[in-house]
């Protein structure tokens, strides 16, 4: 566990910048169109003259400036409301207002500076949840949205949502730079996913087969180290490295991926691991090295801990220099980390 508690170590210590993407998400304009019909018994918003556009089922419907929020959209003209509805009562043509409640961001989102729309050249300024609902109860307007708070998913866990006010005037993107998460490691090759039964890819071929695998998605973005039919592949360096490694693009099935780039050798009914890659940029493989070194010696109670610490600390600074750029006047300029960068890079290992 030494070499993931240094990476985990490596990740919070920096920013780094191959972690940074770019991401759009497309804001809806209200939908008024038709009118309504609402049965209090049943729970259910039935329109007339009009169809739920699709990202109805996340949104909120504002009836005589009363909003309710929407638990699902059964078809193009129903709408189950939330069982926590402030509508007591029927009623019957009504006109109304639906937007969406909040925009689902990437599955890889962690953090972001703000969105910028199209109309709008400036990014929206970062507020809590609480400041936004607030500013949507005190006043349900519409406009550029030029404010916006991160939360999480309301039904799906380890994803996040942006809510945005007011409300978008008009349908239009908002773009953003956003960092995204590290990818947790949770294979190393020696789980039966990972590495129970054999498997079979042809020459050139991006098809592998399993034979008694048990494959699921959980391993797409893995490392695949092909080894023989008698010996299970261990490390590039060790006795039995691997024949060779790909990358899984995909999973079918529990018996079938594919991989991203072909295979440059034919292999039938051999043994192989999957593991999860450790996602920094390469000029901080040698600081991972370092820092697995001190989680090592940390465990083993030796006495050059202050001697692995310099290292780890020398690697890391080199690495951080090595990846830590901005723009000035269009021209990418090095920008040399600070000492205090380098904070509590071995607690997770004590």
């Amino acid at each position: 566990m030494a070499g993931v508690t240094a990476y985990e170590s490596l990740i919070a210590a920096h920013e780094w910048p191959h972690l940074r993407r770019y991401g759009r998400v497309a804001v809806y304009a209200p939908y008024t169109t038709g009118t309504v019909t609402f049965d209090a018994d049943a729970g259910t918003l039935t329109l007339s003259d009009g169809t739920w556009p699709t990202w109805a089922a996340t949104g909120v419907v504002s009836v005589s400036g009363v909003e309710a929020g929407v638990k699902a959209r059964t078809s193009g003209t129903v709408l189950q409301i939330s069982d926590e509805t402030p509508w007591p009562d029927d009623f019957e043509d009504q006109s109304y207002s639906i937007s969406p409640l909040y925009y689902q961001l990437p599955d890889d989102f962690e953090r972001t500076m703000g969105p910028v729309s199209e109309t709008w050249g400036y990014g929206a300024v970062n507020v809590t949840l609480d400041e936004i609902l607030r500013h949507r109860r005190m006043n349900m307007t519409t406009g550029t949205p030029c404010f916006f708070a991160v939360a999480g998913h309301p039904t799906e866990m380890n994803r996040k949502v942006l809510y945005v006010y007011p409300y978008p005037s008009n349908d239009e993107t908002l773009d953003f730079a956003y960092e995204a998460k590290v990818r947790a490691i949770r294979f190393d090759g020696d789980e039966v996913i990972s590495s129970g039964g054999t498997m079979s890819v042809s020459l050139g071929g991006t098809t592998v087969t399993g034979s008694s695998t048990t494959w699921t998605d959980d391993l797409v973005g893995g490392v695949l180290r092909i080894g023989t039919a008698s010996t299970r592949p261990a490390g590039s360096y060790s006795e039995n490295a691997a024949v060779e490694e790909l990358v899984v693009e995909s999973v079918e099935s529990t018996t079938q991926l594919t991989l991203a780039t072909a295979a440059s050798a034919a292999a039938s009914g051999v043994k192989y691991t999957i593991s999860d890659p450790f996602d920094l940029p390469v000029p901080a493989r040698e600081a991972l090295l370092r820092h697995a070194e001190l989680e090592l010696g940390i465990a083993a109670g030796m006495k050059s801990i202050d001697l692995l610490q310099r290292r780890a600390d020398t690697a890391l600074m080199r690495a951080m220099a090595a990846t830590s750029t901005y723009q000035l006047g269009g021209r990418r300029t090095q920008v040399s980390p600070k000492p205090a960068d380098i904070i509590n890079i071995t607690s997770s290992g004590s």
